[in-house]
């Protein structure tokens, strides 16, 4: 019997709307792919290290670029 991997709900879970969700599941996910006996697959593992790197970007401010053009 083929065991199903918990890793798809969590990272599903990353695109929700509401960041305190976002976070607390990126929390989760780290924890638990450093920690769990269960692996997580090479493409889950790329895409969660894609949405990190994202994630650390810096935010550009649209409002001050739209500033600075207009002044």
């Amino acid at each position: 019997m083929e065991t199903e991997q918990l890793w798809p709900y969590f990272l599903n879970t990353l695109t929700n709307h509401d960041q305190f969700i976002v976070h607390q599941t990126s929390r989760i996910t780290a924890k638990l792919a450093c920690w769990s006996h269960e692996h997580m697959l090479v493409p889950d593992l790329e895409y969660y290290l894609a949405w990190l790197k994202e994630q650390l970007k810096p935010q550009v401010n649209s409002h001050s670029t739209v500033h600075r053009c207009s002044v």
